[in-house]
């Protein structure tokens, strides 16, 4: 479930608008429902099928296409402004949380 709409603004000027969900939410729903598609998918040769499709579109419908947990580098970024990530991730990124 949506916890709240963010426009998130990256040091090169480029913005995302992405809803903020709970990791909670992501660990026992999102998780759960993205491996049963896969293994959906993997059985039909990585294609598609209807029960995948419905799988996809509930996700959509329920978080959104763009959303970020509660429990993310970036959501823990909104307070100093600088996203924390390791050097193989492009190391720390300065960004701009703004609730919408």
């Amino acid at each position: 479930m949506i916890l709240g709409k963010y426009k998130i603004t990256y040091s090169n000027g480029i913005s995302q608008f992405k809803n903020l969900i709970s990791h909670i939410d992501y660990l026992q729903d999102i998780k759960v429902i993205e491996d049963n598609i896969y293994e959906l998918e993997k059985r039909n040769k990585f294609k598609e099928t209807k029960e995948s499709s419905e799988l996809k579109r509930y996700l959509k419908d329920t978080y959104g296409k763009f959303w970020f947990t509660d429990e993310s580098p970036l959501w823990n970024s909104r307070l100093t402004g600088i996203m924390k990530l390791t050097k193989n991730q492009g190391g720390n990124h300065y960004v701009n949380i703004i609730k919408l």
